[in-house]
């Protein structure tokens, strides 16, 4: 995020709310940003209050018109009791509802992994996202790949071992070249490009707004 920004200027939101993902302001190209970002130190799981956070924030910056760019390095829904038991799908709803009701700028950057949820609900073209971008080394998935070859491949387990199995399923299905290829990503860029990339994106994008901060509605009480 410090490589991205401009002058390597963050200011964090919610630092100590949730462990799994990261928020807050920067300036990006001269463009005033709100980010909203898997945390690559932790497996970037969506837990209750990351994806509280994230609604929150989402709504905030639609309510300025401030873009948001999300990046996205996580493995998907947190599966416990302890979600089951907290309204997890709730939460999960309410943040599908921010980024799909908001006609602010949207950027999404797939740094890492993408699996499930997290790239259903964080911040994809199918949510309503402008641009979705993806470093060449990503992984884009329904399901993780273990789990994809128990589900889809495992009559294949015999014939080659499940390791070489799950390496296949990586490195093809859920490749970032084959997401461009279906249409979920517009483009698969190296990560020396990465904030020139993002300053024209957003400096185009910008154009869905006149970027003055005038209100629009009240943000949503989360």
């Amino acid at each position: 995020l410090l490589e991205i920004c401009d002058c390597g200027r963050f200011v964090r939101l919610y630092e100590g709310y949730s462990e799994k993902m990261i928020f807050g302001f920067c300036i990006i190209g001269d463009i005033i940003t709100g980010v909203i970002a898997s945390n690559s130190k932790t497996d970037g799981a969506l837990d209750i209050k990351s994806v509280r956070a994230a609604a929150k924030l989402m709504s905030f910056c639609d309510s300025f018109s401030i873009p948001v760019l999300t990046v996205v390095d996580s493995v998907g829904a947190v599966v416990s009791a302890e979600a089951e038991a907290a309204s997890y799908a709730e939460e999960l709803a309410k943040l599908a509802f921010a980024y799909s009701s908001s006609a602010n700028a949207k950027l999404t950057v797939i740094i890492g992994k993408a699996y499930g949820s997290a790239f259903s609900i964080l911040g994809s073209k199918n949510i309503g996202v402008d641009m979705v971008y993806a470093l060449p080394e990503s992984e884009i998935s329904v399901l993780s790949p273990e789990a994809s070859v128990a589900f889809v491949w495992n009559s294949k387990v015999g014939e080659q071992s499940r390791e070489v199995l799950e390496a296949e399923w990586r490195n093809s299905v859920a490749s970032a070249d084959m997401a461009a290829q279906s249409g979920e990503v517009d483009d698969v860029i190296e990560p020396s490009e990465l904030r020139k990339r993002i300053c024209a994106a957003l400096s185009m994008l910008c154009a869905k707004s006149d970027c003055a901060p005038t209100r629009k509605h009240v943000n949503m009480p989360l």
